[in-house]
């Protein structure tokens, strides 16, 4: 009979101490976000625009880019840390405000040079995010804090 891969994964990472498991659970994390993000974004701006451009295209590309890539960086890498050790509400709490970091920073920046016009985008992007985070935060919480994992 094979090995279960899975089995051995897991085991070897929770062998490894806890502070290099929380860094290699957020560098695995990120390509999958980001990718997951990319997609979400050429998506938002295929179905807003329809094929011809409104002129709106990044406004809707970050909204899409941010929800559904913190939405995947969260849910993964509390995964990974649920393999590694128990966890709390903390684990994803926590990801999810490093990952709202960049967003808040990129409202910052463009909130001074913004017209009323552009604000719905901004804000409707902001309730896209809130609500890909208020997913991701349950998706966590009752799957992977109520369930022992196997691995």
């Amino acid at each position: 009979m094979p090995p279960n891969r899975a089995a051995a994964f897991g085991g070897r990472y929770r062998r490894i101490p806890g502070s290099l498991a929380l860094v290699l659970a957020a560098v695995i994390s990120l390509p999958g976000a980001l990718t997951i993000g990319l997609l979400a974004a050429w998506t938002a701006m295929y179905f807003y625009e329809g094929g011809s451009s409104k002129g709106d295209d990044a406004g809707v590309a970050l909204g899409g880019f941010f929800a559904l890539g913190i939405f995947t960086f969260v849910v993964i890498f509390t995964w990974l840390q649920k393999v590694h050790h128990p966890t709390s509400s903390r684990s994803p709490s926590y990801a999810m405000f490093a990952c709202l970091m960049v967003p808040a920073a990129i409202t910052l920046v463009v909130l001074s040079e913004i017209d009323g016009d552009h604000l719905l985008f901004l804000l409707a992007g902001w309730v896209v995010i809130a609500l890909a985070r208020f997913v991701a935060w349950t998706v966590c919480r009752h799957c992977y804090e109520r369930s022992e994992l196997t691995l």
